[in-house]
C-alpha cells in the first residue's frame, strides 16, 4: 500500500501541469491581443499616411470659393463640402422629415431641398438609430416602387444603434461609411449615436469622429436636439444646442427648426453658418405627402418694384416686419439681399451727396427700362423723385 503522502505528491504534480497550461494559455491570450494591436496600430498608421499632403497640394487641392453641397455658390450656403451640417430642433419639428428629403435630392430623385440645389452623393449611409420603423414610413411618404433600383444602389442604411458607443470608438462612422462605399452619411439621431453628450469628453468624440469623416472627404449630415427655451422662448443661440459646446464647434454650419411637435409651420434660422446666413425662413410642412417648402420668403426684387428709391431701412422694415436699427443683424441681412440684386445687374444704388462729406443714405432702384423711363420724365418735370403712380 503506498504510504499516505504519495498521493498528495501526485495531486500536487497534476495541479502544476494544470497552472502550466492555464500560464500557457494567458501568454497566449497576451500575445494574440498584442498582435491585434501590432496590426490596428499599422492599419491606423496607414490611415493617416493617406491624409499626409504636400503643402501645395494641400493649399491648391480645392478652389479659393466655398462649395456647397447643399445651397448655391455665392449666394444661400446651409452645407458646405467637406464640413458637416447640424440640424437641432425640438421633438417632432421636422428633422427626419427634412433629412429624407436631403437623400431623396442626394441620390437624384429630386434635385433641391426648399428651393436650394443639392449636390448628388455617390451613395449615402444613413444611420437609423432613432426608432427605425419611424424612419422608413416616413421614408414611404416620398419613394415608391419605382424608386427601388436606385435606392438600392445609392442608399445604404444602419438600422438601429452604431455597435459601440461613439464616445468609446470615435472611427466606427469613417469605417462604416467606408464599408458602405458612402460619400455622405446622415446620422439620424445624435442621443443615439453618444450617451453622455453633455460630457466635454464625449463631446470631443463625437467632433472627432465627424472630422475624421471630413477629412476622408465624407460630409455628414447629424439631426440634434435643442434645449427647450425658458417659459416657451426659442432658444436662438449654440449654447442652447443640447450637450457639450465641442458638438456645435466642429459643425461648418447650424441650422434651428422651431415649433411644435407636429406642427405643419415650423422656422427655420441660421445659427452658425459657412457664408451669409440663410434665414429666417417660414417653413410649411405637408405631413401626408413628407415634402416641406418656404411658405413666406422676402422677394427683394420684387419689392424694390413696387417702392423704388427705397433705403435698406424701407427694405428691412418690409422683411422683417418691424423697424429695424441700422447695423443689426436684420438689418445687414436686408443690406445683402440688396447688394446682391446690384451684383445681378437687376438694381442700381445711389447715394446723393447732401453737404460737404455728408451723404443721404443709399436708395436703390430696380433696372427696369419702364421704372427709368418714368423717373427720367419725373425728372424732367421737375418732381426730381416717384410719380404719383409709384
Amino acid at each position: 500500500m503506498p504510504p499516505p503522502w504519495a498521493a498528495t505528491d501526485h495531486e500536487n504534480e497534476v495541479a502544476a501541469d494544470d497552472d502550466d497550461d492555464d500560464f500557457f494559455e494567458r501568454m497566449d491570450a497576451i500575445v494574440r491581443e498584442a498582435n491585434a494591436r501590432n496590426h490596428e496600430a499599422e492599419v491606423v498608421s496607414e490611415s493617416t499616411r493617406s491624409r499626409l499632403l504636400a503643402g501645395g497640394d494641400f493649399v491648391f487641392s480645392s478652389g479659393p470659393d466655398l462649395e456647397p453641397r447643399w445651397g448655391t455658390a455665392g449666394g444661400d450656403v446651409l452645407w458646405a463640402r467637406g464640413e458637416s451640417l447640424l440640424i437641432v430642433a425640438p421633438p417632432g419639428a421636422g428633422k427626419t422629415t427634412i433629412a429624407i428629403q436631403c437623400v431623396e435630392a442626394c441620390v437624384g430623385i429630386t434635385d433641391n431641398v426648399l428651393g436650394l440645389p443639392m449636390l448628388p452623393a455617390k451613395k449615402i449611409l444613413y444611420l437609423a438609430m432613432d426608432r427605425p420603423r419611424q424612419i422608413s414610413r416616413a421614408m414611404r411618404r416620398r419613394f415608391g416602387d419605382e424608386h427601388r433600383r436606385v435606392l438600392d444602389e445609392r442608399l445604404v442604411v444602419l438600422k438601429g444603434p452604431l455597435p459601440t458607443d461613439l464616445s468609446k470608438q470615435s472611427d466606427q462612422i469613417l469605417n462604416l461609411a467606408r464599408e458602405a462605399g458612402a460619400d455622405v452619411v446622415i446620422i439620424d439621431s445624435l442621443k443615439d449615436a453618444c450617451a453622455k453628450l453633455t460630457d466635454d469628453e464625449s463631446g470631443s468624440m463625437v467632433n472627432r469622429a465627424i472630422q475624421l469623416c471630413n477629412a476622408a472627404d465624407i460630409d455628414v449630415l447629424v439631426l440634434h436636439h435643442q434645449r427647450k427655451g425658458q417659459a416657451g422662448a426659442k432658444p436662438n443661440k449654440l449654447e442652447d444646442v443640447y450637450g457639450s459646446t465641442w458638438i456645435t464647434a466642429g459643425a461648418g454650419s447650424v441650422v434651428l427648426l422651431w415649433g411644435e411637435a407636429g406642427s405643419e409651420i415650423v422656422e427655420l434660422s441660421h445659427l452658425k453658418q459657412p457664408a451669409d446666413p440663410v434665414g429666417p425662413w417660414t417653413i410649411e410642412h405637408d405631413h401626408h405627402h413628407g415634402t416641406s417648402k418656404i411658405a413666406r420668403s422676402f422677394d427683394a426684387l420684387a419689392f424694390l418694384r413696387a417702392h423704388p428709391g427705397s433705403t435698406v431701412s424701407d427694405a428691412a422694415h418690409a422683411e422683417h416686419a418691424a423697424p429695424q436699427k441700422s447695423g443689426t443683424a436684420p438689418w445687414k441681412r436686408t443690406e445683402r439681399r440688396l447688394r446682391k440684386l446690384v451684383g445681378d445687374g437687376l438694381a442700381r444704388v445711389e447715394a446723393q451727396q447732401r453737404g460737404t462729406g455728408t451723404f443721404d443714405s443709399a436708395r436703390y432702384w430696380p433696372t427696369d427700362p419702364a421704372f427709368d423711363a418714368l423717373i427720367t420724365v419725373d425728372n424732367h418735370r421737375g418732381q426730381g423723385g416717384q410719380s404719383d403712380d409709384t
